[in-house]
């Protein structure tokens, strides 16, 4: 747990753009170990919003295959970390709206 509290202390000391570049690095998984540690974490990664990034790094494959490497929009509604969470499970539906089948 102090390893966890001096790395959050160290991430708030840097500017938020290094903390994004650092970000770019990661996975989904890990931003949300991250926004647990301190508030703080939370609303930074809130305010950097760095899900869309990971959403394209986990699923590239399935977005070059089946749109065109183009990554879909969120639905009305849902921000890019909803986007993230729900991504896998999600795509087959997208697709079927793309392609008019159901």
């Amino acid at each position: 747990q102090f390893l966890a509290a001096e790395v959050a202390q160290e991430l708030l000391s840097m500017p938020a753009e290094v903390v994004g570049l650092i970000l770019q690095h990661g996975a989904g998984v890990e931003y949300f170990t991250l926004s647990c540690c301190c508030h703080g974490l939370y609303q930074m990664l809130e305010d950097l919003n760095p899900w869309k990034q990971a959403l394209w790094q986990k699923n590239r494959a399935v977005i070059d295959a089946i749109f065109n490497g183009e990554l879909p929009q969120p639905r009305p509604g849902r921000s890019w970390k909803d986007q993230f969470m729900h991504f896998e499970r999600d795509w087959l539906e997208a697709t079927r709206e793309l392609s008019g089948r159901l």
